[in-house]
């Protein structure tokens, strides 16, 4: 598992240590590598490229954010997919992004766990398309493409650059694993304002 990081002694540590502790239960033995970039705007493809360099050999990545949690069997399937196709897959086909009460209910441990968390009153609203929080990937496809260009500075479109990289090298789609994944509320970052550098 490759997660990028940036520490913010705050609510995005407790989002992680939330997502950390359910990959710990529903894949004890998927080793969990930590790439943080701490200098300037976030670099989330420089963070991914590190957490990839430190998990050594590796054979599949589910390249996760520290504020997604997807259904364990949506992991083990987009694997196994990763594995034996060699495509980039994702493990979600539907991106659930709940909102600030039904976050604080998942982190405290309040939440109902084998039902589906995509109820009106938790979401704040859903992409349909998405390359991002819960990606897997061969190492041959990730290093085919270079991995993440770290050219993306700031808040997004790394996902999709590495998506359409995958796409380009296999000639194939992403593939989805037909499930949800949840985002879980976090204030936005001042990244994501169209007006910032």
């Amino acid at each position: 598992v490759l997660a990028p990081r940036r520490d913010d002694g705050g609510w995005r540590d407790e989002l992680w240590a939330c997502v950390r502790s359910r990959l710990a239960v529903d894949h004890a033995d998927w080793p969990v590598h930590e790439g943080h970039h701490v200098d300037g705007p976030f670099n989330r493809s420089a963070a991914i490229n590190t957490a990839a360099r430190a998990a050594g050999d590796w054979d599949v990545a589910v390249i996760t954010d520290s504020d997604t949690i997807a259904p364990p069997v949506a992991l083990r399937v987009g694997v196994e997919m990763a594995w034996t196709l060699g495509y980039m897959v994702n493990c979600h086909d539907l991106r659930v992004m709940l909102n600030e009460r039904a976050t604080r209910r998942i982190v405290a441990g309040r939440a109902p766990s084998n039902v589906s968390w995509r109820k009106a009153s938790w979401v704040e609203r859903i992409w349909y398309e998405s390359p991002s929080s819960g990606v897997m990937v061969s190492r041959e496809l990730f290093e085919r493409v270079g991995g993440f260009d770290e050219k993306f500075v700031g808040w997004g479109h790394e996902d999709s650059a590495f998506r359409h990289a995958c796409e380009t090298v296999t000639g194939v789609p992403m593939l989805r694993v037909a499930a949800d994944a949840y985002h879980l509320w976090h204030p936005e970052s001042p990244e994501v304002d169209r007006r910032s550098p």
